[in-house]
Order: structure tokens, then C-alpha cells, then sequence
């Protein structure tokens, strides 16, 4: 069962934008044949642990996928299971589903012209 959330128009139109570059241009490319994608970033600490050093700060990415109905957008979770379970994203699971999807749609438009 899909996982939705609702944002804001705020939130939904701050998501057409990433922090990042590499995944902006990816972002750009993959809205330029459909133009719901939204990726928000949420940057964190992990915790000290004793006796260590402290972790570099981490990254974590969330797809959505804008339904077309109001404020209501789609989670895409890509490592299965359920949303709530303390799965992350990282930017290079977020750059390989854009890549495959920038993809397949180049490919489909290039059989449909032939």
C-alpha cells in the first residue's frame, strides 16, 4: 500500500529544488517529463557514541511524487517496507531511481517514434 503525505503549496513548491547539485540536474531533467517530482532533504547528527569521535553530519533524501489531488503527494519508498521503520534514502538510491527514470522515459518516447 502507497504511503501519502500532504505538504503545503509551500513545502511542494521548495521540493522542485535540492540542495545538492548532482541530484538537482537530475531532479530538472526528470520534471521536464513529468513535472510532479519533489525532493525534500532533512540533515541530522547522529549521536556521539562513547569513546569515538563524533559522526559526520548525514543526508537524508525523500522522493515524492505529486498525485494531482490538492496538497496530497506520494512517498516513494525505495528500500520496501514501510515508511516509519527508520529507512533512508540516501542521494545515491535517489540518483539511481531519477537515472532509471530520466531513462526509461528516453526510451519510450524513442520506440514510440520509430
Amino acid at each position: 500500500m502507497p504511503a501519502y503525505t500532504y505538504l503545503s503549496d509551500s513545502e511542494g513548491e521548495a521540493g522542485r529544488v535540492c540542495g545538492d547539485p548532482e541530484v538537482n540536474d537530475l531532479l530538472a531533467t526528470a520534471n521536464k517529463f513529468d513535472d510532479r517530482w519533489r525532493i525534500r532533504t532533512h540533515v541530522w547528527q547522529p549521536r556521539k557514541r562513547w569513546f569515538r569521535k563524533r559522526p559526520p553530519p548525514r543526508t537524508e533524501y525523500t522522493l515524492y511524487w505529486y498525485t494531482g489531488h490538492g496538497i496530497e503527494y506520494q512517498v516513494i519508498n525505495l528500500h520496501g517496507g514501510t515508511v516509519f521503520n527508520g529507512s533512508v534514502d540516501s542521494k545515491a538510491d535517489v540518483a539511481n531511481f531519477l537515472m532509471g527514470y530520466i531513462n526509461g522515459r528516453q526510451d519510450a518516447a524513442r520506440l514510440l517514434q520509430s
